[in-house]
């Protein structure tokens, strides 16, 4: 099925491309500009790691709410090389082919999902451009469509919160961000562009504050401040592991951003990763339901540092721009926002979201896939690596350090999490993840843990 969508995808967009060039030649070859024709864009196909977009969601929803086929294959169906209006139309003739029959969606779920696709990925290609590549925006624009569908009463209460925040904060931002050209065009200090200023903070957090209460209040039947309070109270080990995090959140951050400069750059990098490791390796088997708030939690602050620091936000952008400057590889200089600790939050948070924030066998698989195999991967690799992966800048020799580690991990994992995946599916899914993070051109913090994830349940469904 995924292969089949993504062969029609492929036909649609060769087709719409040359068609476009074409038209556009002949046009400008009637009007006599035959020098301009050679400096026309040639028809290309799309790069090839879009296939990901087509395989990921499509492989996830299967295992998580087959049910939910037709929709997310009508999503599947929008190519983004088409007109907004177009792409839209052709999910809903998409789902309407399918058919819904037997599925458990709801009609504002099956009219919304394709709408909230499209505008999510066109909010990120007008305000992200080339930061991030054309799969990664729809890998994105999947995911708020997985908030829409998947989430639901029956699911944990973290997850429902992330969808609340997400709608909530994500429309404040919106408005926020439609008034940054304006705020750009003043004069630096001026009283205007200091007006201005004031306005884009309070549309952001007065619309962020007040949607987010009045979407939480229905699931959480109290302010959402004072449920979160209650929360962390709710037993000893959480709050001891909350004054833990607080504690070294205060202390280890400013001194690794204060002294990151020290360290060799490869170090630097994923010292990030080694802390990720360090501050959820044993609280995601205590409390995994606390690991999930506290990934959501992460996944906003990173979010509005990085929009603060691409745009250089007075009076704090200037200032957490030179700070986080440093750590920036040539991948995060591309373009404006950085997006690889956004990634490396979700690698983590995914594996444990599909699985509802329960504590099982691949709910650590972004864990250790990121803490252990990446960081350890990249160090000594660089260090001890002498043979290349074809056309690649990653050793042989660091994939399998990834896999070793990686089956180490699952390996410790398994004595104390509810579900027992054999050393099979252990070692099948640590070789897979080590072959494509070794060979992934793109971001791999989101995709070497999904697919990781993806690996893990079907070689344990397999068994059965």
């Amino acid at each position: 099925m995924a292969l089949g969508a993504n062969l029609l995808q492929l036909l649609v967009v060769c087709y719409n491309s040359y068609k476009n060039y074409t038209a556009k030649s002949e046009k400008l070859d009637e009007e006599g500009k035959a020098d301009e024709i050679k400096t026309l864009e040639k028809p290309q196909l799309p790069e090839f790691e879009y296939i990901y977009a087509v395989f990921v969601p499509l492989a996830v929803t299967l295992l998580i709410a087959p049910s939910k086929l037709p929709v997310v294959a009508s999503c599947i169906a929008q190519v983004p090389y088409l007109k907004l209006p177009v792409r839209v139309a052709v999910s809903y003739v998409t789902v309407y082919q399918l058919g819904t029959g037997g599925g458990d969606c709801t009609g504002t779920q099956i009219v919304l999902a394709p709408i909230v696709l499209a505008a999510t990925y066109l909010i990120l290609d007008k305000f992200v451009a080339s930061s991030i590549s054309l799969t990664e925006k729809m890998l994105l624009s999947h995911l708020s469509v997985a908030l829409l569908l998947l989430v639901d009463d029956s699911t944990d209460v973290t997850l429902v919160i992330f969808r609340a925040l997400a709608i909530s904060f994500g429309e404040a931002l919106f408005l926020a961000l439609c008034l940054k050209d304006l705020y750009k065009a003043q004069k630096p200090g001026s009283i205007r562009s200091k007006a201005l200023l004031f306005v884009i903070y309070a549309v952001f957090l007065g619309n962020g504050i007040i949607m987010s209460s009045k979407f939480l209040y229905p699931a959480l039947q109290r302010q959402p401040w004072a449920w979160l309070s209650s929360f962390i109270a709710e037993s000893e080990t959480r709050s001891f592991i909350f004054k833990v995090w607080l504690a070294s959140s205060l202390t280890i951050t400013p001194a690794v951003l204060i002294f990151g400069n020290k360290f060799a750059f490869g170090m630097r990098r994923k010292i990030w990763h080694f802390a990720i490791f360090l501050a959820l390796s044993l609280p995601i088997v205590l409390d995994p339901q606390l690991c999930s708030m506290a990934l959501v939690g992460l996944f906003g602050i990173f979010s509005l540092i990085e929009i603060v620091r691409a745009n250089s936000i007075p009076p704090f952008g200037s200032w957490i721009r030179s700070l986080l400057l440093p750590f920036e590889d040539n991948k995060d200089k591309r373009g404006t926002y950085v997006f690889s600790y956004i990634y490396l939050v979700l690698g983590v948070a995914l594996p444990l979201w599909f699985n509802n924030c329960e504590n099982r066998g691949s709910s650590s698989i972004g864990l250790v896939c990121l803490g252990l195999g990446d960081s350890l991967a990249s160090l000594l690799g660089k260090a001890i690596g002498v043979l290349y992966w074809p056309e690649g800048s990653k050793t042989i020799e660091g994939s399998f350090v990834f896999c070793l580690s990686t089956v180490a991990g699952l390996c410790f994992y398994q004595k104390y999490e509810e579900d027992d995946f054999n050393i099979y599916a252990i070692l099948t899914t640590s070789i897979v993840t080590a072959v494509f993070e070794g060979n992934m051109s793109i971001n791999d913090n989101i995709l070497v843990p999904v697919l990781g994830w993806l690996c893990m349940e079907a070689s344990e469904r397999m068994r059965y």
